[in-house]
């Protein structure tokens, strides 16, 4: 084995290779177009830290003034790492096709072009391919503390999971604007979409519902919920509702209050009629203490106090679903499905 390979061993930490055997019989291959290199492909790696073919070029080597070294990746269609840590983390930059990242305990999140990944030390994580393209990435690691640390492989189940069963798109909806936002990202991530309904629904008179709203703000009221959801069956879950009198809506405190999301991943997202997210988000946090809350989404819906009903619909609908779509990007939660 080269100078090169054994640098990228000690880099990367996944330089390995499990070779699958070909189409079964019967099966058509499906043919992938070639991918346009930045860097040179490098040498096929052969051990068993990883599952396909994968390929290694060196790009910068660690020394004594630069720490990091640098490597181009290559894995072929379905290749991935086995579970690994590094005791410095590493950078991952996607630069080619599309792949799969992943950390104990969270869901798998796609990578694409142009993406990139900063993994904490000491954290179980895998990457590779996806199962129909090429993926190349560019891995940026520091081993001043020692080389990655190699854990169990990762099974089929765990690599074609596509995570829908453990995503909930839960929302509250009155005028069916936050609803048309669920639908666009539960479209996208997949997973169970819940619209949360009382046991005692709230009067289609605007002026009572305002009264009645301001009257359970005031004393604490949380009105019981029709909705029944198991929260535990969900890593992931999206919280959708409008802004109320600026703020959080009573029926989704007593989702929050009547559900335990002690280590889940919440998302939220919002429609409001022009006066944004109020209070809403900071009694999130309140209720949820224990959560990771991602960076929220917030657009401009109707104005049922003005008679606008439904406006995310037609051409807007079309600039919100564009909107929905990169901010999943940025926050590394779209295209589950």
């Amino acid at each position: 084995m080269t100078y090169k390979i054994l640098c990228g061993l000690f880099l990367i930490g996944t330089i390995g290779f499990s070779c699958k055997q070909g189409i079964e019989q019967g099966q058509e291959k499906k043919v992938e177009p070639e991918p346009s290199l930045v860097f040179a492909k490098g040498e096929k790696i052969n051990n068993d830290h990883f599952i396909g073919d994968v390929w290694l070029e060196m790009l910068v080597l660690a020394d004594s003034v630069n720490k990091n070294s640098v490597g181009s990746v290559t894995f072929g269609p379905g290749a991935r790492t086995n579970w690994h840590t590094h005791p410095n983390g590493q950078i991952i930059l996607a630069i080619e096709g599309e792949g799969f990242y992943q950390e104990k305990g969270s869901p798998k999140k796609i990578l694409q072009k142009g993406d990139a990944v900063k993994c904490p030390p000491n954290t179980p994580h895998w990457h590779g391919a996806s199962s129909e393209q090429t993926f190349i990435q560019i891995a940026i690691s520091n081993g001043v503390d020692g080389p990655a640390q190699w854990l169990e492989p990762v099974t089929d189940e765990v690599y074609n999971d596509s995570d829908s069963k453990k995503i909930l798109v839960v929302y509250l909806s009155r005028t069916n604007n936050t609803k048309t936002v669920a639908e666009i990202i539960h479209e996208k991530v997949g997973g169970d979409l819940v619209a949360l309904e009382l046991e005692n629904p709230y009067p289609e008179n605007y002026r009572a519902i305002v009264e009645q709203v301001a009257s359970e703000n005031e004393s604490g009221f949380l009105p019981p919920l029709k909705t029944q959801v198991d929260t535990d069956r969900y890593d992931t879950i999206f919280i959708g509702f409008p802004t109320w009198g600026m703020q959080l809506p009573p029926p989704m405190k007593s989702f929050l209050h009547d559900h335990n999301l002690k280590g889940k991943t919440v998302v939220l997202f919002n429609t409001h009629g022009g006066y944004g997210l109020g209070s809403t988000v900071q009694t999130v946090r309140k209720l949820c203490p224990d959560s990771e809350i991602l960076q929220v989404f917030s657009v401009r819906g109707g104005s049922e106090r003005d008679g606008i009903y439904l406006s995310i619909r037609g051409d807007r609908k079309v600039e919100v679903e564009a909107e929905v779509e990169a901010w999943l990007k940025e926050i590394q939660l779209r295209d589950k499905k």
